[in-house]
């Protein structure tokens, strides 16, 4: 949990950057029902975006916020497009984890979230979202979301990919308005928070690996920006009950998935990292690597590799049960290369 607040706090400078580009000027309301299972393709039938203001009478209110598990189209930058949908929220009196604090304002409001890319490749962070009250004032986004599990990742998110995940604010009781709104530029998109606890959200979604993620034991090339070349290859992927560690304790979702990975420059430099590789479960929920490998050794080191040089250790992340795709990613976020690991 500790690995969360820190890749939080560490991404806020980056993924300032990666999105900066984003030009907020269209958006498109569709349907509760079919968007959150399958949001490719609501954007496929809507052939084009619309102003935020033309949003459908079933999904938004008067003040054109949607409700409760409707989903928005949205432009990114360039000819990128993505749908975000807010599939459930809860209020909390107590934070997720006791280090990260009470809520000063009186509650955690926990919501729920999706980004889908369906054309080029946006990108997601939970900064990028923000509540209003009805007075207008608005709340950022918790560092560290209040510690609950699993927090929406920052990174980009590629064609055909889903990022799930929590975003908390510490905010006061009454009704809220949730906004997707990039670092430059106007909001996405809206929804409207009524008052009350909420409730989880119940909808599943099925989110494919894709063709290119490869089978454990294969070796992916890639290229590290205008620095160098590498390969990567997942050796070998396992399943734990528990940590290697006593005072790391057992796993929070279910299970730790260990995969012994190797990383090795080919051309230039290049950078290995264990928390440059993330896991994605089958409802597109991310999981950042955990610190230490939960106890697992030897864990892959961190620092850059010289041609001809490599990188070989453990890495492991603090899943729930099921088939994942495994990202290795480079600092901003995109995705290098993916593999499927069998449930």
């Amino acid at each position: 949990m500790r690995r969360a607040f820190i890749a939080v706090i560490a991404t806020v400078g980056l993924a300032l950057v990666s999105g900066c580009g984003s030009s907020g000027s269209t958006t498109t309301a569709t349907s509760a029902g079919t968007a959150a299972v399958d949001p490719t393709s609501e954007a496929e039938a809507a052939g084009s975006t619309t102003p935020a203001a033309e949003t459908s009478d079933a999904a938004a209110n008067a003040d054109g916020a949607l409700a409760i598990g409707a989903s928005a189209d949205f432009e990114w930058s360039g000819d990128a497009r993505g749908t975000a949908t807010v599939l459930g929220f809860e209020r909390k009196t107590e934070p997720g984890v006791s280090f990260a604090g009470p809520p000063k304002n009186g509650f955690y409001l926990v919501v729920d979230v999706t980004i889908t890319s369906n054309e080029g490749q946006v990108s997601t962070n939970p900064l990028y979202w923000k509540v209003k009250d009805p007075d207008g004032r608005a709340y950022n986004a918790s560092l560290g979301g209040g510690g609950f599990e699993p927090q929406l990742q920052s990174g980009d998110v590629p064609t055909g990919r889903t990022s799930r995940g929590l975003v908390a604010f510490d905010v006061p009781a009454g009704p809220m308005t949730l906004e997707l709104s990039p670092p430059i530029g106007s909001a996405l998109a809206s929804w409207a928070i009524p008052d009350g606890p909420g409730a989880p959200a119940t909808v599943q979604l099925t989110v494919a690996a894709g063709d290119q993620a490869l089978a454990i034991g294969a070796t992916a090339d890639f290229s590290w920006g205008s620095q160098g070349k590498g390969t990567a290859t997942v050796y070998t992927a396992e399943n734990k009950d528990q940590a290697n560690e006593t005072f790391i304790g057992p796993p929070k979702n279910g299970r730790f998935v260990l995969l012994d990975v190797g990383v090795t420059a080919t051309e230039g430099t290049i950078s290995a990292n264990p928390l440059y590789w993330e896991a994605v479960d089958a409802q597109g929920q991310s999981y950042g690597a955990e610190l230490g490998s939960a106890g697992y050794s030897p864990q892959l080191d961190s620092g850059d590799l010289a041609a001809g040089s490599t990188s070989r250790g453990y890495v492991a992340f603090d899943v729930p049960a099921g088939p994942l795709t495994v990202d290795l990613t480079e600092p901003l976020g995109g995705v290098l290369a993916s593999w499927s690991i069998p449930g």
